[in-house]
């Protein structure tokens, strides 16, 4: 699908730079979050925060698994720098990215004591990685205030000055949560500082100010702060601060919140890892076995997709004798979606009728493998809705921006001329087919997908539409080599049915 369309989707929905930090902490921080519910239509999954008609909202079963660098201004935030840096995370289901804007030990600081904010260029690199943060689909947690009292602004004024610049900063499209507070800190807010978060109304006004700033901005408390809460370990997060309002009072009186309203997601702080130092070999050992935790954790926690046929009776998928003996397996048994995940209980939109893998076009998650693949051959076939938009995944990430981490071979339900980067059978936004070798909408269609390294052949109803080498294609050389294959839910029709697949190297991590 388009650039466009994607960010219409969402709807529905290291390079290190100057060192400014000296011998600064890495935080690594994993949030995973149980949403007890949400007053709108359900939205795309794959991105945990999401813009609906300028509301940004979280989705529907969201989850929260990130990494926070309290010194951002290590972070190169050029898109290209970003993509590279975040690429190892998101392969393995890392989905939201953060940092800490008051950091002890910084020589400069993010506000002036009195909220205000320098003037040396750094508000326009903060706005510029927020906004590519989201371009990937990732969400950016901030934290505004740190319970150090060596970054503590002069006055209590001040830090609604501080909360009104952030808010100014953000770009109209972003999929931020800003928090009033300090993630890191395990105890309530010091009361020695010049202002009281442990106040509930003070944190309701924050919120407010924010919002008169940037309308519907996500704001997090964390739980903590809130007298006679009895899960500590929890940000609560809501971008309407008069439900928040109502949240926080019946936490305080000990009843159950959520019987008041459902548009707070309280998000569990499950882990928080501390890096010391730059970027050393045990640094990115524990780095990397953070992300491989996450990859395990996110794809255990999918016991439910592997519904049963609701045809009943369809007899369940075969191989041909001679795929058999070229060493190719089903990806699809024909009967349940046993083998693939939305990463979520619920399926989405897709469910198995007649031995085939149906997607009604309602908004949802993309359906992936449970296996990621490097080198393999993938046939399979597929017939999409009238004007329908779908597409195959290839080597993509867990989460994050499918067709830009990886590939995506497109499907699209217009028949006929010109060729575009849009077009059935196009690597999406990148390379149209040479020739237009599909089918009218709702008819099969028969695809094959080799990938070899860096080469690629893509050829559908028997005709080859694309060869190309990733390493000459300026914009698909930093691609991942191995990820998952993903069927995409773009909220129309689309049947897929025969996925199988031929793995020809035991590189790719399982």
């Amino acid at each position: 699908m388009g650039a466009q369309d994607e960010e219409n989707r969402m709807a529905r929905m290291h390079r290190r730079g100057g060192n400014r930090c000296g011998s600064s902490v890495l935080a690594v921080i994993v949030l995973s979050g149980i949403l007890v519910g949400w007053m709108h239509l359900p939205l795309h999954a794959s991105h945990p925060v999401q813009a609906r008609q300028g509301r940004l909202q979280i989705a529907t079963d969201s989850e929260l698994w990130g990494f926070a660098v309290p010194c951002w201004e290590s972070i190169d935030p050029d898109l290209d720098a970003l993509f590279d840096y975040l690429k190892p995370m998101v392969e393995r289901g890392v989905n939201a990215f953060g940092f800490a804007l008051q950091v002890p030990g910084r020589s400069s600081a993010f506000f002036l004591p009195d909220g205000k904010l320098p003037d040396d260029g750094r508000a326009e690199r903060f706005t510029h990685l927020v906004a590519n943060v989201r371009e990937i689909y990732l969400a950016t947690v901030i934290e505004l205030f740190s319970a150090d009292p060596s970054c503590w602004l002069e006055s209590a004024d001040a830090y609604h000055a501080a909360a009104r610049s952030v808010a100014g900063l953000l770009p109209r499209a972003h999929t931020a949560i800003l928090v009033l507070g300090d993630l890191a800190h395990p105890q309530r807010w010091p009361s020695e500082s010049p202002i009281d978060l442990n106040d509930p109304e003070v944190l309701i006004a924050l919120c407010r100010e924010i919002h008169e700033v940037r309308r519907n901005v996500l704001v997090g408390i964390p739980a903590r702060f809130i007298e006679n809460s009895s899960r500590d370990d929890l940000l609560y997060v809501s971008n309407n601060a008069q439900q928040l309002a109502a949240w926080i009072d019946a936490v305080r009186a000990g009843d159950d919140p959520a019987a008041v309203t459902r548009t707070v997601a309280p998000f569990k702080a499950e882990r928080f890892l501390r890096l010391q130092g730059d970027r050393s070999e045990q640094w990115q050992c524990r780095l990397e076995c953070f992300a491989d935790e996450v990859h395990k954790l996110r794809l255990a926690s999918d016991a439910k997709t592997a519904q049963p046929d609701v045809g009943g009776n369809h007899p369940a998928a075969e191989l041909s004798e001679a795929e058999r003996a070229e060493g190719f397996e089903l990806l699809f048994d024909g009967r349940t979606l046993e083998g693939w995940t939305t990463l979520s209980d619920d399926p989405g939109g897709w469910s198995v009728q007649d031995g085939m893998l149906y997607c009604e076009g309602v908004t949802g998650p993309w359906l992936r493998t449970r296996k990621r693949y490097g080198d393999f051959v993938l046939r399979l076939e597929f017939k999409i809705s009238d004007e329908g938009n779908s597409g195959v995944f290839i080597r993509a990430p867990l989460v994050a921006r499918a067709s830009r981490f990886g590939m995506e071979m497109q499907i699209l339900g217009v028949s006929g001329p010109p060729h575009k980067e849009e077009s059935t059978g196009a690597i999406y936004d990148v390379l149209a087919p040479t020739k237009d070798a599909a089918r009218p909408p709702g008819t099969w269609n028969e695809a094959e997908i080799d990938c070899r390294g860096s080469r690629v052949k893509i050829r559908l109803n028997g005709e080859l539409v694309l060869d190309f080498d990733m390493d000459q294609v300026d914009a698909l050389k930093n691609r991942l080599r191995c990820g998952v294959i993903g069927l995409q839910d773009h909220n129309d029709e689309v049947w897929f049915r025969n996925i199988r697949i031929k793995t020809l190297d035991d590189d790719c991590r399982p």
